[in-house]
């Protein structure tokens, strides 16, 4: 069977991303990690996806998305994103995605995608305590719960920092974003129904 894809479109969308909590990450962490993830993800599209620019607080350039931001850590109220045209829902696949951990963040992040729609396998990542990297939707410490076009897009924040000379940062951003720090066991938590309210206070 074929890994499932999601597909990415042209201009603002919304993920809902859920990230393990077994390696004792703090929120300031997490935000920091996140880059990483999505570089992970986008350079599946070319080479230009090799590179993290930090172009704001929590705001970063990753190739064609431009930019990418951190939006919040969602509470009980706001986890789901229902509002919206969905693009994708991990409810929906053939397979049940798990990630690690037993109180794990959940993450909303927006993305401006200035290159042609494509899709991209699944978002999700697993990372052994020797720091190997692999796809995988069981036992995840990175995985997509969501992605919705906005109703109302936001202005759009347009291409400012795009070619500025900022390696500095994007190295920075690199050397964070790399440091995934994740230990070995930790429970399960399965993505479905009531489970999703487990959640960081």
């Amino acid at each position: 069977m074929a890994d499932p894809t999601i597909r990415i479109v042209q201009g603002p969308q919304r993920w809902l991303l859920v990230r393990t909590d077994r390696d004792g990450a703090s929120a300031e962490e997490v935000a920091d990690m996140l880059a990483g993830f999505l570089q992970y993800i986008f350079r599946q599209l070319g080479a230009d996806a090799l590179e993290i620019f930090e172009t704001g607080e929590n705001e970063w350039r990753i190739g064609q998305a431009r930019p990418v931001r951190f939006v919040n850590l969602p509470t009980k109220d706001t986890l789901f994103l229902s509002t919206g045209t969905k693009i994708a829902d991990s409810m929906d696949l053939d397979v049940f995605p798990t990630v690690s951990g037993e109180r794990p963040w959940f993450m909303v992040v927006e993305i401006w995608w200035r290159g042609v729609q494509t899709d991209v396998r699944w978002p999700a990542l697993k990372v052994s305590g020797l720091g190997w990297r692999e796809w995988s939707l069981d036992r995840a410490d990175w995985l997509l719960l969501q992605s919705r076009i906005p109703d109302a897009p936001p202005a759009d924040p347009g291409d400012q920092t795009w070619g500025e000379s900022v390696e500095a940062s994007a190295i920075a951003v690199a050397k964070k974003a790399g440091n995934w720090g994740l230990g070995l066991g930790a429970g399960l938590l399965a993505l479905l129904g009531a489970s999703l309210l487990l959640r960081r206070r």
